[in-house]
């Protein structure tokens, strides 16, 4: 561990953290925000530049550095020198980050650092001075400072048994314990462990989880990393592998930690919303009927993707998870001792997390979106603590569905969470008034009675869930809101810009294109792109804007069309474009391919002389907000070759728009078909159809998710209901 010396500024290097008292800083780093001055941290190099530079010029017998140091790290180094603390610590100035061991290894080691110091100093840049004790309820600075909103600062909170709170200028806010009320009133955090009369880890792993839920850090991975501590866990230190670290630490905790709670996170049903109900036990223990509403599960993969797995993607997930309680392991073997009788182990496999759990069946509605999938309760050893609303304790359930195998095999595959119908619902259709949100539950609470009679009633069985997205999954979830703003243009948006990339002007050149730009009205660009080496040149038109149709006019969908004439003017398909369009038109982007927070479609022309194919790439610009709009168009254009594909392939990969139907289409899946298009007169005739191609992508609610760049873009629906009708004749 290494310290600084609080009078002389010099580096000294210890074993333990117990060998010396050493105060520690906890602190927000720096941001720049454009609208203050910005000074940076000061690093571990910075101090070892200021130390040889002091050495090199500094007169004999003066060996401090202190008063060299930024204003933050000096008053610092001073206020624990005033205490008799010859030894300090922080976090931006301490540890050398060019080191990936050495950070590693702080990183994992930090909680310890924090709960070993003599005392905590915790730095509230935004709290301008302490002039009185902040009261419960104000909305104070000390209530709004940033400080009770960053991830790392959670663990420099909970691990030292002394913590003292300094404004900006230096001077006394209060100490962790006077001020517990506050803090506890601010972060949710039980004011007993604040003042150290339960330890941290008398807590559950989901309450632990949501104290970080509404909190914020840099990087990504640091939503992991800084709970290191505060979960008694530890495990490599990967930057890079963005939410994959989270997941990596809900790993580690199922190794160390018998705690099921933390699967009690996401959207809940209290059982007086919704009173359970099994098929198999229309009546109690002693003939009464369990509820008067039936609790009817439907499958909510498409509705919420993210949630159907076991393992949550953020401490955000655990926002509504403060209440819930760990049962010890013990306890909950005495009290469902009907069903499970030995304790609950974990295997990560490739099919998920194997396990055995004790699940009672529950009926099933929804027709059309079931799909036949068996739905399950998992009763889980923890429960929810009563308050006001409740006259007690709630047991928790886990909403399992099966997808795959029989039940209590080992091939049994489930995923968590249903749609749920609201209480009112008596057909088999989701109300209008209620979206996927409404509907979709992982988490059941459960009463005593509900809970005795499923312990009667279940069965243990082997299961095998999910716990993660695939890759491809997580980065389309990652991206979500990246792409939303790629095809939808905001309404309060002041203004709209669209610019080519530089890559695409550099590269268009070297082949002898130029681009320019124009604007027609408020919410549509055009960038015109003219072939210089030819003696008549072409233009080929790009239209951007939004669309005219009712989609453009209530959502703000974006519509792109390209042309080609030979003077730059307004886009014949843009005054064309139809009123009457559907979601998934191709001239809408919110039908192009969405990947890695880009929109794509490839588009085939023909110009005089020569077929084109143009890959149009788009972006959102760095620096959009809900007032401005700045979108980066990529263009990419090459010669498309003259000999076209002959042979149809009516594959199961195809996927069309719900809007596009093909006659016989199931029956005719893997038949190659010859379409006789090998031969054509290109001064007489339209090119034709290469080939009946749809990128591998998948439409979800008329949506197209991911695809990849194939050799074909604009896709001529009513081209291909035509040859549907060739292909049936034939």
């Amino acid at each position: 561990m290494r310290l600084i010396h609080t009078r002389t500024g010099a580096f000294h290097t210890f074993e333990s953290p117990h060998d010396v008292p050493y105060a520690i800083l906890s602190h927000v780093w720096a941001k720049e925000d454009g609208r203050t001055e910005f000074r940076p941290e000061v690093t571990y190099e910075d101090i070892c530049r200021i130390q040889r530079k002091h050495a090199a010029q500094a007169p004999a017998g003066c060996v401090s550095i202190i008063s060299q140091l930024p204003d933050k790290i000096r008053c610092f180094c001073e206020t624990a020198a005033s205490q008799d603390l010859d030894y300090a610590w922080g976090d931006s100035f301490c540890i050398d980050k060019t080191s990936s061991a050495e950070l590693s290894e702080a990183i994992n080691s930090m909680f310890n650092w924090y709960r070993c110091a003599a005392v905590c100093y915790a730095y509230l840049h935004d709290v301008p001075s302490a002039t009185t004790i902040p009261e419960p309820g104000a909305h104070s600075p000390f209530y709004q400072s940033a400080w009770h909103k960053r991830g790392w600062t959670l663990q420099e909170l909970l691990a030292p048994q002394a913590v003292v709170f300094y404004a900006a200028d230096w001077t006394i806010i209060g100490t962790k314990h006077t001020l517990a009320t506050q803090i506890s009133e601010v972060t949710n955090i039980h004011r007993d462990i604040l003042t150290s009369q339960r330890s941290l880890y008398d807590f559950s792993v989901a309450c632990r989880m949501s104290w970080a839920a509404s909190r914020r850090t840099t990087r990504k991975e640091d939503e992991a990393y800084s709970l290191l501590g505060i979960l008694g866990v530890s495990m490599p230190i990967i930057y890079g592998e963005g939410g994959h670290a989270f997941i990596r630490l809900q790993e580690e905790i199922l190794k160390h930690i018998p705690d099921q709670t933390i699967f009690a996170w996401g959207s809940y049903l209290r059982g007086r919303s919704l009173a359970f109900h099994s098929p198999r036990l229309s009546r109690g223990a002693e003939g009464a009927p369990l509820a008067s509403n039936q609790l009817l599960a439907g499958s909510g993969s498409k509705w919420m993707p993210h949630h159907q797995y076991l393992f949550a993607s953020s401490p955000l997930d655990f926002r509504c998870s403060y209440n819930v309680e760990k049962i010890p392991q013990d306890v909950f073997l005495r009290t469902a001792n009907a069903s499970l009788q030995t304790r609950t182990t974990y295997t990560t496999t490739p099919y998920g997390i194997h396990t055995r759990l004790p699940l009672v069946r529950i009926a099933s509605s929804l027709s059309g979106m079931q799909k036949g999938d068996a739905t399950y309760i998992a009763l889980l050893a923890c429960k929810v603590k009563g308050d006001s609303e409740t006259s007690g304790d709630n047991f928790v359930g886990l909403v399992l569905r099966q997808t795959q195998g029989e039940p209590g095999s080992s091939a049994s595959e489930y995923l968590t969470g249903a749609l749920i119908d609201p209480p009112a619902a008596t057909s088999s259709t989701i109300p209008s008034n209620y979206s996927a949100n409404d509907l979709y539950y992982r988490i059941v609470y459960l009463s005593r009675r509900e809970f005795d009679i499923c312990v009667l009633r279940s069965e243990s069985v082997d299961v095998h869930i999910p716990y993660r997205p695939s890759p491809d999954s997580y980065a389309l979830q990652r991206d979500t809101a990246d792409h939303e703003s790629l095809y939808r243009l905001s309404f309060a948006s002041g203004s709209f810009e669209l610019h080519m990339s530089k890559w695409s002007q550099v590269a268009l050149e070297a082949t002898g294109y130029r681009g320019t730009h124009r604007r027609l009205g408020r919410d549509v660009r055009v960038i015109d792109i003219e072939n210089m080496a030819e003696a008549e040149p072409e233009i080929i038109s790009i239209t951007i804007g939004r669309c005219e149709c009712h989609y453009g006019e209530r959502e703000g969908f974006l519509s792109a069309y390209i042309d080609v004439s030979h003077n730059p003017g307004p886009s014949a398909s843009a005054r064309a474009s139809s009123t009457r369009h559907t979601s998934t038109q191709d001239h809408h982007i919110y039908s192009w391919a969405f990947y890695n927070s880009t929109a794509s479609k490839d588009f085939h022309m023909r110009l005089r002389t020569r077929d084109i194919t143009a890959r149009l790439v788009l972006k959102r610009a760095k620096g959009s907000d809900d007032q401005l709009s700045k979108y980066i168009l990529g263009v990419d254009i090459w010669d498309a070759p003259t000999v076209v594909s002959t042979t149809c392939e009516l594959a199961d990969s195809v996927t069309l728009p719900p809007d596009v139907s093909m006659s016989d289409q199931s029956s005719r899946r893997g038949k190659s078909v010859p379409l006789e298009l090998a031969k054509w007169n290109s001064d007489t005739q339209d090119p034709p159809l290469a080939t009946l191609h749809t990128p591998a992508s998948t439409f979800v609610n008329g949506k197209k998710l991911l695809g990849s760049h194939g050799p074909s873009t604009t896709t001529d629906y009513d081209g291909l209901r035509a040859r549907a009708a060739h292909v049936q004749q034939a």
